[in-house]
């Protein structure tokens, strides 16, 4: 897909050390690469100390009611949970646009 922004939120669900990797991915001095290392190929990120967000996501996502990932929120405030096709994005992304 093409012309789009996407935002990435850690929101560490998987796993009891979820928390300990998200933090690790942010704090990371490449979050981008990092997290596509440890999504795509697996290498764990390296622990860092930094302040990150991961908590303030989590409240959001308690108070948006999200239940797990990912959730795609557009910009009027409609949302699909879980994974779709590109082609049905494109199509509510489409849909949303000739609302305004």
């Amino acid at each position: 897909m093409t012309d789009f922004t996407m935002y990435t939120f850690l929101m560490p669900i998987l796993s009891p050390d979820s928390g300990e990797k998200s933090k690790a991915i942010w704090c990371s001095a490449d979050r981008a690469k990092s997290w596509s290392d440890w999504m795509v190929n697996g290498v764990e990120p390296q622990a860092g100390n930094c302040a990150t967000p991961v908590d303030k996501v989590m409240a959001l996502s308690q108070k948006l009611n999200v239940r797990g990932t990912p959730a795609i929120f557009f910009s009027n405030g409609e949302r699909i949970p879980g994974f779709v096709p590109a082609a049905k994005l494109e199509q509510e992304l489409n849909r949303i646009a000739s609302l305004k």
